[in-house]
């Protein structure tokens, strides 16, 4: 009997531990920026994250939670109003 091939993570494709057992899907998890729904993985808007090809879902996911937060740092500098300087009022 040949022997397994080293256990590879679906979402980090780091090897020696599985998906339900990975660091970086728990970190991502906590921040909000993915859901997991059975085996698959998500955006936070219910979008399924492409999980074949070379590039990890853990990069993929960690991209766009950098893209998200630019985008809203710029909504809030667009939408935050700014006080004016006070006027000193000068006694006649």
């Amino acid at each position: 009997m040949a022997p397994r091939p080293p256990l590879k993570c679906a979402y980090c494709k780091e090897e020696g531990h599985s998906a339900t057992r990975c660091t970086h899907l728990v970190e991502d998890l906590d921040r909000r920026i993915v859901r997991t729904q059975g085996a698959s993985c998500l955006f936070p808007n219910y979008q399924r994250v492409p999980m074949e090809g070379n590039e990890s879902a853990k990069d993929i996911v960690r991209d766009f939670g950098k893209e998200q937060a630019e985008i809203n740092k710029k909504l809030m500098e667009k939408t935050t109003f700014k006080s004016k300087p006070k006027e000193e009022v000068k006694p006649t």
